[in-house]
């Protein structure tokens, strides 16, 4: 899956690996066949919340980036 959102995404600097490769385990979760073993939604947006905390502290360190 990581290898095909690379692929849809067009570019490869645009984007820290590690937080797409989290995002990506994060969809891997919510696709599960089992409904027991998929996150609840609540704990799905508190894994998006601390990429994003991620990505914003990135971006503290380079300012260059763009993302907030």
């Amino acid at each position: 899956m990581l290898e095909w959102v690379k692929s849809m995404r067009g570019d490869d600097d645009s984007f820290d690996d590690n937080n797409l490769t989290m995002l990506t385990e994060v969809a891997s979760m919510c696709s599960l066949t089992s409904p027991e073993q998929r996150p609840q939604m609540w704990q799905v947006l508190k894994m998006i919340q601390n990429i994003k905390a991620t990505v914003g502290s990135d971006d503290a360190a380079n300012p260059t980036t763009g993302y907030s």
